[in-house]
């Protein structure tokens, strides 16, 4: 009789078991993503950009990545973003430099001209 209720209590807590199983899949799969994007040596070196931009180092290497980026043509966001990143740290980012960028946008069509005419 003790086996049989030991039995029963693990049949009632059985759905709760394939959840806490199926969670832990998706966890893993999750963490497993991740491992794989952040040792991606295309996101190591926007982080080691990110650094340098928000530490004010190596600013024409920065820019010179953020041009690779836009010549590649990643998504607009994460070139936004690295140039966001830039002027809020320079204080704005200097005319040659600026034009030099958003010409390339413009280039590479990440960015339509009617959008950059202002700065």
């Amino acid at each position: 009789e003790n086996d049989v209720k030991k039995i029963k209590k693990f049949i009632q807590n059985l759905p709760r078991l394939q959840l806490k199983h199926e969670n832990l899949g998706i966890h893993l799969q999750i963490a497993q993503d991740l491992r794989d994007h952040t040792s991606n040596n295309s996101f190591r070196k926007q982080i080691e950009v990110e650094q340098d931009i928000v530490s004010e180092a190596n600013i024409p290497e920065c820019i010179k990545f953020i041009e690779e980026c836009i010549v590649r043509q990643d998504p607009l966001p994460k070139v936004l973003r690295l140039i966001c990143l830039l002027s809020i740290v320079q204080n704005g980012i200097d005319e040659k430099p600026f034009e030099f960028l958003r010409t390339e946008l413009i280039h590479v069509g990440l960015f339509s001209y009617s959008l950059t005419t202002i700065y």
